[in-house]
């Protein structure tokens, strides 16, 4: 029996062979297949990524060995990336790539360098437009990042820790990503693009490509231990959110925040928002919105979270009228807004006090602006405007902070921040 089960066992095996060889074959040319999309989208991206170089001069603000506080100006060097949007030299970046840059170079895959200057910047939704005199620039072409889904292959391009024109790729992880618990409708922009492609600082700026080779995002943010390295959580802003505010800039010279003027939180099951309330004279209250509305849709777009509500409503131009989907009393209807301008709102509530010798202006808590920057219980002055380079700048304060105490005193009113700043020294420095 023995060589006849030699034989069968050859047999066997000698059939199997070649159905293992056709399989891995087949394995085989699927890999090509998807190797050469790469590369296909890598070369369509390349002459569009540039590599950014900035030099910064930040201001602390310290004491010195007698105890008297001193500005101190330190000059740091900052890497990033961007990408090249129209021939005339226009590129798209990040940001905090450039933010309080006083020197920014940009090299292009050719290894030509040059000068660029900023267009135009949305600090809250981390975007920044910049422009080089340059001729012989390849634009990238854009996607919709509307249209991606969960498990598609994405390349992101760019420049990690200086190693200009790297690529690697990935899968978009998740689509409408939140980084934080923000209620307000105008906090910062948190709608983003999750992705396991490996992005590393030196990314930030750089574009997020579909395997066309079309920019579906920018690349902002990873998610990082003490290293500092990738762990394949990397966010991009998506491309749709970042073409409303080239456009704004380029059309305005500014950025326009689109804002109606609620608080809000997610439905438990994924279905809407519902709002917790409505700042006075706001779009929203002239809309008749109330309160206990449940809101599942903008426009023709569902809304599921107060990430995609929050989004919806900064991407759309003020003036725009868009029909919200409302269920109020266990009726479903659709409600007329008319978006409205963030800045300009604010400007018209928050009317501050300048403040000598700190480059900022200050004002009480009226009811509208607890409402607006919802602090109803909060105790202290805001601050509603910050010139560029005065002491305020340099110690980071910010338009809307608010103070609430002045070397440990408590801060309820303009009344008690002057008294307490005319005993004060401001030649040794107050802590804020």
């Amino acid at each position: 029996m023995r060589p006849f089960l030699t034989t069968l066992l050859l047999a066997l095996v000698t059939s199997i062979a070649p159905g293992q060889d056709r399989a891995t074959k087949q394995q085989l040319d699927q890999a090509r297949s998807l190797s050469r999309a790469f590369q296909y989208a890598a070369e369509r991206i390349e002459p569009s990524v540039v590599h950014i170089s900035t030099v910064a001069e930040l201001t602390e603000v310290r004491r010195d060995v007698f105890g008297m506080a001193r500005r101190f100006r330190n000059r740091v060097s900052g890497l990033g990336s961007g990408v090249i949007v129209e021939t005339d030299g226009l590129i798209l970046t990040i940001y905090h790539v450039i933010e309080n840059a006083t020197e920014l170079i940009v090299r292009l895959h050719d290894e030509r360098e040059f000068d660029a200057r900023v267009v135009g910047a949305d600090p809250i939704r981390d975007l920044a437009l910049l422009r080089v005199e340059a001729s012989g620039l390849t634009p990238a072409t854009f996607g919709s990042s509307e249209d991606l889904h969960v498990g598609t292959w994405v390349l992101a391009a760019g420049s990690p820790f200086g190693f200009a024109n790297s690529v690697t790729a990935g899968i978009v992880s998740a689509k409408s990503r939140g980084l934080g618990l923000l209620a307000d409708e105008f906090k910062p922009f948190e709608e983003y693009i999750q992705t396991d492609a490996s992005i590393n600082p030196g990314n930030s700026g750089g574009p997020l490509i579909d395997l066309e080779g079309n920019v579906v995002g920018i690349n902002t943010a990873i998610f990082s231990r003490n290293n500092g390295g990738s762990v394949g959580l990397g966010f991009a802003i998506p491309i749709d959110t970042a073409r409303v505010v080239m456009e704004s800039i380029r059309r305005n010279g500014r950025v326009e925040f689109g804002y109606i003027g609620v608080k809000m939180r997610d439905d438990p099951d994924g279905r809407g928002v519902r709002l917790v309330s409505v700042v006075p004279g706001s779009p929203a209250e002239e809309a008749g919105l109330r309160p206990g509305d449940f809101v599942s849709g903008f426009k023709d777009r569902p809304i599921t979270t107060r990430e995609s509500f929050r989004a919806a409503i900064q991407i759309t131009p003020p003036g725009a009228n868009v029909d919200l989907t409302v269920r109020r009393d266990g009726h479903e209807e659709r409600i007329p807004v008319t978006i409205g301008d963030r800045g300009a709102f604010a400007a018209s509530i928050l009317q501050g006090r300048n403040v000598l010798g700190l480059g900022m202006a200050i004002a009480d808590f009226t009811p509208r602006s607890r409402a607006f920057l919802d602090h109803p219980d909060l105790e202290g002055v805001v601050i509603t405007s910050v010139e560029a380079g005065g002491a305020a700048d340099a110690a980071h304060l910010e338009a809307e902070d608010v103070i609430i105490a002045i070397d440990d005193e408590a801060i309820t009113s303009i009344e008690d921040f002057q008294r307490v700043m005319r005993g004060a020294s401001l030649r040794r420095g107050v802590k804020i």
